[in-house]
C-alpha cells in the first residue's frame, strides 16, 4: 500500500503527513509530477490514473463544493493524485495556487527540534544540556534556580514548566514589563490583546529574562504543557551553539538540501496569501524557532 504525503496550506494552518521510504536523491520530483496532472477548473488539478479514481471524486467534491480555503496537494512518494487552490486570495486579488507563501505557524516548531537533533548528533549539545549551561547571564532572575534546571529534552517535550509567552502574557510577563512596554496599565485587556501589543514591544533579552524570572507552571519533565516558549529558547541555544542566525541555520542544514527554495525564516513580507485587516498574524522576529517559517505546499 502507498503512503500518502498531503501539504494543505490556509492562512491559519499547515497539515503534512510525509512518508520517509526516499532519500532525497530519488524522490519525486514534484514539479515534473504536477505537470502531468490534468486541469479540471481554475487551480484544481488532478491525477487521472484509475487507481486514484475515488480519492480524486472525494478531493474534487471538497474543493469544488465545499468552503476548502487555501493551497492543497495530496500525493504519493511516485505521483502526485491532487492539486489545488480554492477559496481563498492572494495579495494580488488572484485566487490563491501552489506556489502561494503562507505563514506555517507552530509548524516551524518541527524544523527547530531538526536543527537541534542534528547538533546533538554531532555532539555539540546533549538532551541532558540544562539552561543553566547557556543562560548563566541570568541568575539574578527570581526563578532561575529552577527554570535553569530545564533540559533541552524537556523543551523539545513540552515538559519544561515554563510559561507560554505567546497564549499566557500575564503569567510569563510581570506587570512591570508589561506597563514599560506598551506605556500604559493593561490590567484591564485581555491576554489575547495584551500579547497583540506586547509583540512589537520586547527584545529576545526581555523573552529571555522573562522566562527565567516568571513562576513555572509545574516543575521540569512532570507535566506535558504546551508553550511556545520552548522553542524560542532552543532557536536561541542553536544560535550560541553554532554562532550563526537560526535563519541561516535553516537555510544550511535543512532549505537548500531539501530544495526548498520558496521557503523562508525570519522574513517579513514575502507571505503572498491574503490575510484580513483585521486578522491579528505575528512577526517573525517575535516567533523564532516557534512559529515564523514561511512556506508553500510545493515546499
Amino acid at each position: 500500500m502507498k503512503k500518502i504525503i498531503a501539504a494543505f496550506m490556509t492562512a491559519v494552518m499547515v497539515l503534512g503527513i510525509t512518508s520517509c521510504k526516499k532519500d532525497l536523491k530519488t524522490r519525486t520530483n514534484i514539479e515534473n509530477e504536477i505537470s502531468k496532472l490534468q486541469n479540471v477548473e481554475g487551480n484544481i488539478w488532478i491525477n487521472t490514473d484509475e487507481e486514484y479514481g475515488n480519492m480524486v471524486n472525494v478531493l474534487l467534491y471538497q474543493a469544488q463544493e465545499t468552503d476548502l480555503r487555501g493551497s492543497l496537494i495530496v500525493a504519493t512518494d511516485d505521483d502526485v493524485i491532487f492539486a489545488s487552490g480554492t477559496g481563498l486570495l492572494d495579495n494580488d486579488g488572484n485566487v490563491v495556487s501552489l506556489s502561494t507563501t503562507y505563514e506555517i505557524g507552530s509548524i516551524t516548531k518541527s524544523f527547530t527540534a531538526v536543527a537541534i537533533m542534528k547538533l546533538v548528533e554531532q555532539g555539540k549539545i546533549s538532551m541532558d544540556d540544562t539552561l543553566e549551561k547557556y543562560f548563566p547571564e541570568y541568575s539574578d532572575c527570581a526563578y532561575y534556580d529552577r527554570t535553569s534546571k530545564v533540559t533541552v529534552s524537556n523543551m523539545l517535550h513540552m515538559r519544561s514548566g515554563i510559561p507560554d509567552y505567546v497564549n499566557q502574557p500575564t503569567l510569563f510577563f510581570d506587570a512591570e514589563t508589561i506597563m514599560d512596554a506598551l506605556g500604559y496599565d493593561a490590567s484591564f485587556m485581555s491576554e489575547e490583546s495584551i500579547i497583540h501589543q506586547l509583540y512589537n514591544s520586547v527584545d529576545e533579552d526581555d523573552i529571555m529574562r522573562s522566562a527565567f524570572s516568571c513562576r513555572p507552571n509545574n516543575e521540569p519533565d512532570t507535566e506535558f504543557e504546551y508553550s511556545n516558549t520552548n522553542y524560542y529558547i532552543l532557536a536561541v541555544i542553536l544560535e550560541r551553539v553554532t554562532g550563526k542566525t537560526y535563519e541561516d541555520i535553516l537555510n544550511e542544514e535543512i532549505f537548500r538540501p531539501c530544495g526548498m527554495t520558496d521557503t523562508t525564516a525570519m522574513c517579513f513580507g514575502d507571505v503572498t496569501a491574503s490575510i484580513k485587516d483585521d486578522a491579528w498574524h505575528t512577526e517573525p522576529c517575535q516567533t523564532k524557532g516557534c512559529g515564523d517559517i514561511h512556506s508553500t505546499v510545493v515546499d
